[in-house]
């Protein structure tokens, strides 16, 4: 759970640098490329006095358009666009053009707690920010959602960009009875797929369900994949898959490539089952730090399957973030 106490109460103000490539040349297959020129244009996100603004998750489209998600208090200013917070931390996401070098435009997400964006991915002009949520019930523009978590819940929504404008089309919400936040996202035409951890007995994706591997009452956080379709203006998830074993365990990254999903994060537990293959923790006897992973999933549509995972790792600590 995401202690807000600590979090700063100063003005931050971050600063997006793009880089805008006017002229690629390839001299040659073997060679460098040459680059012809480039462009730095500084844009700022300022924070009101008192409040503060982070940016979490950024993407590209394919008309060279840059998209923006994270989360602020109090106010927050995007070229033009003002956004005032609902609760403590409220989500953020723009567009900016390199061309006009302008924010174009900017839509806020939240409810009286704090809720956060953490990923953000872009596929033709739907534009998907995932994260978590404190809230009992978030807006999402017209669309409320209901937090199905005692503590914190996931979320994944959807954006339509049309140009000048953005607004929220759906958002769907990841529940558990303890906290569950999600920490990318990779979209790939309508297959829209999503990873994290939950910490509690049952983490649910719609109708799908997934049991927590420690049974002890202590409920350490365990890894999960999920893939949601897109139908325009409605979603709906089509599978989930868990990854972990009885200590904390967590997925933190994902790549799509056709039908193959890669997923990585890390694992605390002595042994980590990524469907029927086991990785085993470093050194196994002890497991006093976690190892890192990387697996593959081949998505065939309605479901999907582990196809292999593989470790790194030593004796010692492993440079992996925690995913909250």
């Amino acid at each position: 759970m995401v202690n807000f106490s600590v979090l700063p109460s100063v003005v931050l103000v971050r600063v997006l640098a793009v880089l805008i490539l006017l002229t690629l040349r390839l001299s040659a297959a073997a060679q460098a490329p040459a680059w012809q020129s480039a462009q730095t244009v500084a844009v700022a996100i300022a924070a009101a006095p008192g409040g503060s603004s982070a940016v979490q998750a950024t993407a590209v489209d394919a008309a060279g358009n840059v998209y923006l998600a994270g989360y602020f208090t109090n106010t927050v200013v995007l070229g033009t666009t003002t956004l005032t917070s609902l609760g403590s931390y409220d989500i953020f996401v723009a567009k900016f053009s390199p061309i006009s070098n302008q924010f174009v435009w900017a839509q806020r997400a939240g409810g009286t707690g704090g809720d956060l964006a953490f990923a953000l991915a872009v596929s033709g002009t739907s534009v998907y920010i995932a994260g978590n949520i404190h809230s009992p019930t978030v807006n999402f523009g017209s669309t409320t959602i209901a937090s199905p978590g005692s503590t914190s819940s996931g979320f994944v929504a959807k954006l339509e960009e049309a140009g000048n404008t953005g607004n929220f089309i759906w958002g769907q919400p990841i529940g558990s009875t303890n906290d569950v936040t999600v920490k990318t996202l990779a979209a790939s035409g309508t297959s829209v797929y999503v990873a994290g951890g939950f910490a509690g007995t049952t983490a649910s994706f719609g109708a799908i369900t997934l049991t927590n591997f420690d049974t002890s009452g202590s409920y350490s956080e365990d890894g999960f994949v999920a893939k949601l379709t897109d139908a325009g203006s409605t979603s709906s998830f089509v599978w989930a898959q868990q990854v972990g074993g009885v200590r904390s365990d967590r997925a933190n990254a994902l790549a799509v490539s056709g039908g193959s999903v890669y997923v990585g994060g890390g694992f605390d537990s002595l042994t980590a089952s990524f469907g029927a293959i086991t990785l085993n923790n470093t050194p196994s006897s002890v497991a006093l730090f976690g190892d890192v992973f990387v697996a593959k999933l081949l998505d065939a549509g309605s479901t999907s399957s582990f196809v292999w995972a593989k470790r790194a790792g030593g004796l010692g600590g492993k440079a992996l973030p925690h995913w909250r």
